[in-house]
């Protein structure tokens, strides 16, 4: 390996954070090779489906059944706008990340 392509393999690993193992096997492949999301990213996802599993949970439970259609419909709207957000928050950071490079 000359040492440009060295430096070639390191500045792609810093962008994907990948192993070097896994960028070979990929380049092999010939698949696509993807950056590995951010920590950051990753708890926003972790985070929205854990509020997302815990609001359907809350509106299952036989207690919800006392709360009135609109107040049950009022849930749904903000859960499925709380994962419109989360949605438009990666689709930023993906757009700001490729611009960045």
């Amino acid at each position: 390996m000359t040492e440009e392509q060295f430096q070639r393999l390191e500045r792609y690993r810093e962008l994907t954070r990948l192993p070097v193992t896994t960028y070979f096997r990929k380049l092999i492949a010939e698949s696509e090779i993807v950056e590995r999301p951010s920590r950051i990213r990753f708890r926003l996802h972790e985070e929205v489906n854990k509020i997302d599993s815990n609001i359907r949970q809350i509106l299952r439970n036989p207690r919800a059944k006392e709360l009135d259609r609109e107040a049950a419909d009022r849930i749904r709207f903000l859960l499925e706008h709380i994962l419109e957000q989360a949605y438009h928050i990666n689709a930023y950071h993906d757009l700001s990340h490729k611009d960045g490079q």
